[in-house]
């Protein structure tokens, strides 16, 4: 019955969607949404118009941890849950996001060297920490002298709406690109329980003879919105406006070296949400020890036995709850990359192009791109990485194609492609993430997709 319980445990923990860092869009630079993972991205247009939903949606995920038929394997699920168990530190962690863009507008100003944009869109980003140490004492118990960690019980989530205004400025004959963006972040629900320490530590107690357990610790959690999504007319005005606001702030910069060479870096997501409204917090703090744990005979001991230990907890462990505000820091992405393009323009300096519309006669696409991207994030106060190898074909002015090869601690076999088909003004847009794991979804470990329609001019 215990396997049972943490095999069911593992499943709803150890089971994630998993974002893959959006390297299919970050590297995709024939679209417009490109910009909002690197606010330097090159001008190219005069105008972008994203209409609603239908301009960019966007749905990823990974199982990781198990495959599908490990799972539902009998002859292996007891040995897989073990070996995971035995192997796991407490730095695996499952990673949510989903975006549908709703609105976005861009256009280049009269002096061709600023590309000014703004839009809304919507987003869920969640994290969660797999509990290592809970787990191990759910399936294993209690080992002597060994501290079980409470701080690896942290998670965070969010579900926002985001309204963003930014620009893109490349000097005339420069090689230097910046860019920056603004955001003003709607919270429609959150949660936020990162903030945790503790430890529980088994020892015997010499003088008794017996073991004593000792509970040391804070565990936080602070809630706002999630109330409201018992009522379907307070889910909509929330999303428009929830009173719970927040500030956050994308930069960017590009250096391209020559016709062949550039290299940028981009911050996405600086900020944090002040929950004021509809707030439910919860909070366990305090020291405790159980002392001369035995097993329990209602034989021979007194009926007010439970009763009297849950008394002491109680009287050392503090429990409280309110609405007080708070304060949800976002995660913060970092992203930096190299590109090398071949059958660049030799007789025109590149800083001459980017100051050129997309469809002028003297405006000159690169061919071919080659990336190596950096993908990162800070989940509170654990980095989590991955490394990109992309292709970017822009093979004539209607037809754009991508391949990547993505390397993280989860997936050593992601690859993806996508492909852009322009039909003046129409840009229609597809990307796939793992195509091996579609030919093998029993053993898969990522999946995800995005595709869109947009108007470019």
């Amino acid at each position: 019955m215990k396997k049972i319980l943490v095999f069911i445990l593992l499943l709803i923990i150890v089971t994630p969607i998993k974002a893959q860092f959006h390297q299919g869009l970050y590297t995709f630079r024939k679209l417009p949404l490109n910009r909002l993972y690197n606010p330097s991205a090159e001008i190219r247009n005069e105008k972008e118009i994203l209409f609603p939903i239908i301009s960019h949606i966007q749905i990823e995920s990974q199982l990781y941890g198990f495959t599908l038929q490990e799972i539902f394997s009998n002859s292996t699920a007891n040995q897989t849950i073990e070996n995971f168990i035995d192997t796991k530190n407490g730095r695996e962690h499952i990673w949510i996001n989903e975006m549908v863009n709703l609105f976005y507008y861009g256009f280049r100003d009269k002096s061709e060297t600023k590309f000014w944009s703004f839009g809304v869109y919507q987003e869920v980003q969640a994290y969660s920490f797999y509990p290592a140490d809970v787990v191990d004492v759910a399936y294993y118990g209690n080992q002597l002298d060994k501290k079980y960690n409470a701080g690896n019980l942290r998670t965070q989530g969010v579900a926002l709406t985001v309204y963003h205004a930014g620009l893109t400025y490349n000097p005339k004959y420069n090689k230097y690109t910046f860019g920056g963006r603004i955001k003003l972040y709607n919270s429609m629900a959150s949660i936020d329980a990162v903030h945790n320490n503790g430890t529980v530590t088994t020892i015997k107690n010499s003088s008794t003879n017996k073991v004593d357990i000792l509970i040391d610790g804070k565990i936080r959690a602070n809630s706002s919105g999630l109330i409201s999504f018992s009522n379907g007319n307070q889910i909509v005005k929330n999303s428009i406006f929830s009173g719970n606001m927040g500030l956050g702030v994308d930069i960017g910069a590009t250096y391209e070296f020559n016709n062949y060479w550039s290299t940028s870096i981009s911050i996405i997501d600086v900020g944090a949400i002040y929950s004021s409204i509809d707030n439910s917090n919860y909070q366990l703090k305090g020291k405790h020890t159980f002392e001369g744990v035995t097993i329990y005979d209602p034989d021979s001991s007194s009926g007010d036995f439970w009763d009297e230990m849950i008394d002491r907890f109680n009287d050392d462990i503090e429990q409280s709850s309110n609405n007080n505000s708070f304060i949800l820091t976002m995660p913060p992405k970092l992203f930096a990359s190299v590109s090398y393009t071949l059958e660049g323009d030799k007789r025109r300096p590149r800083s001459y192009r980017s100051t050129c519309s997309y469809h002028s006669n003297n405006y000159f696409t690169p061919k071919h791109h080659f990336t190596f991207t950096s993908y990162n994030k800070l989940l509170h106060n654990y980095w989590d990485w991955a490394l990109g190898i992309s292709y970017m074909g822009e093979i004539n002015p209607w037809l754009g194609v991508q391949t990547n090869y993505l390397f993280s601690p989860y997936d050593k076999t992601n690859i993806g492609a996508g492909i852009s088909i322009r039909i003046n003004p129409v840009l229609i847009y597809f990307s796939v993430d793992n195509i091996p794991g579609l030919f093998d979804l029993n053993n898969t470990h990522s999946a995800g997709a995005f595709i869109g329609v947009n108007f470019v001019f």
